[in-house]
């Protein structure tokens, strides 16, 4: 019987212990970002993990994506990461072709009516050709032909130097100048002075504002504004998590009241209610 006993014993202590559990996020650990796709189309994001265990979801934070009324280099944005694929999809306008050649086109008509551009034998001068023998898309092709050979040796030598340097080439290397780069400076100031006239005309100004009306948006069917936050401008990403954080912090806790005054030692207990009153003061 004693050794059953001691059987029944040893077989409880023996008991196996509890599995804990790990936790599912580290403070220290680096935690891979859905958003290494992304480079230089979502400039500056900060995520928001938020878990039960059983169901997560991530906010990303990061300047305004694609074409918005809001400040770039300035203004933050919240969006929730199963947006941020489809916000970066149509960052621009899919049918931004069309408009630009549009918008061309009706600067080009308007200028025409204005005086400032001549048609002669199909093709566009301007009303000086002694100064500009050349009609306008010649000028323009040999500029982007310039443009082209100029950015074909950039990239070359770009690449010659990574792989000097046993480096990997950005994926988005970009050139650093545009086509207009390689048109004359002449007649580039003089583009740009006829640009300042074509803001003086009303019917020109309310054409071009109609054919630019477009906004990347988001949300499920891509039907909301972006969702800027209303913070103070000019904040690095070090500070926007310092702000996030008090913000979470701040809304979402309980601050208990402060404990209410001690009653006056002059107040007299009223007889049925239990509270204190005032003194009376005697009249003379």
């Amino acid at each position: 019987m004693q050794s059953q006993q001691k059987d029944v014993t040893s077989r409880t202590v023996r008991s196996p212990r509890p599995e804990k559990v790990p936790i599912k996020l580290s403070t220290t650990k680096k935690v891979e970002l859905p958003l290494a796709q992304h480079p230089s189309e979502i400039a500056e994001p900060l995520v928001i993990a938020i878990t039960c265990g059983t169901r997560s979801t991530q906010l990303v934070i990061s300047r305004p994506i694609g074409v918005t009324n809001y400040n770039k280099k300035t203004d933050w944005v919240i969006t929730p990461i199963e947006e941020v694929e489809s916000a970066i999809a149509f960052a621009e306008d899919p049918s931004k072709g069309r408009r630009d050649a549009a918008k061309q086109k009706l600067r080009t008509d308007t200028l025409v009516g204005l005086g400032e551009y001549i048609i002669k034998d199909g093709k566009l001068y301007l009303p000086d050709t002694k100064t500009w023998p050349e009609d306008i898309a010649t000028m323009k092709a040999n500029a982007n032909a310039a443009y082209n050979e100029a950015k074909r040796v950039a990239k070359e030598e770009y690449l010659q130097a990574c792989e000097a340097n046993n480096q990997k080439p950005k994926r988005d290397w970009k050139y650093g100048v545009s086509p207009n780069h390689f048109l004359k400076k002449e007649f580039r100031e003089h583009e740009a002075a006829l640009d300042k006239k074509l803001e003086l005309v009303p019917t020109y100004a309310k054409a071009l504002k109609d054919l630019d009306s477009y906004e990347t948006l988001v949300g499920a069917n891509r039907d909301q504004k972006q969702r800027k936050l209303n913070l103070a401008e000019g904040l690095t990403q070090e500070q926007l998590v310092d702000i996030v954080k008090k913000k979470l912090i701040h809304v979402l806790t309980f601050v208990p009241a402060p404990p209410r005054a001690a009653p006056d030692n002059d107040a007299e207990p009223d007889d049925k209610s239990g509270t204190t009153t005032p003194p009376l003061t005697q009249k003379r």
